[in-house]
């Protein structure tokens, strides 16, 4: 798997998500983000501090179906759907097995709202990680 693809998911240890939410318009996705901060749900913890010199990560959702991944270091492409309000990240094949499915809890001109739905890695319980993007391009 793509090292910096499989970064998106390295905060959770199992992705599954929730169809509760209306479908999102994928050309909404289109254009450059900029992580700014992320919440931790099973520790219950925030962390803002991302950025340039800090920790930078950026996507790049383009309209052909490539999302470029940029952590400040280095670049890396792989493809992208939309379903309903679910992101898939792949390498070749929407349904690969190693997939990263994120749901998109919130997309406005401004802000991208990642979520991940988890099982805690200790005791068992569902959590949500989730992290904040603002547009940059």
């Amino acid at each position: 798997m793509m090292a910096v693809c499989a970064v998106l998911c390295a905060m959770t240890v199992a992705s599954c998500s929730s169809d509760d939410d209306g479908p999102v318009d994928a050309a909404s996705l289109v254009g450059r983000w900029e992580l700014y901060k992320d919440y931790d749900g099973e520790a219950d913890e925030w962390d803002d501090e991302y950025g340039e010199g800090i920790d930078l990560w950026i996507y790049e959702f383009c309209a052909d179906g490539r999302c470029i991944s940029t952590d400040g270091y280095r670049s890396e492409t792989c493809l992208y759907s939309v379903d309903g309000n679910i992101l898939v990240i792949y390498e070749q094949d929407p349904d690969e097995p190693d997939a990263d499915r994120i749901r998109i809890e919130k997309l406005t001109a401004a802000e991208l709202v990642l979520a991940y739905d988890c099982i805690g890695d200790f005791d068992g319980k569902h959590y949500t990680d989730r992290e904040y993007y603002k547009r940059i391009d």
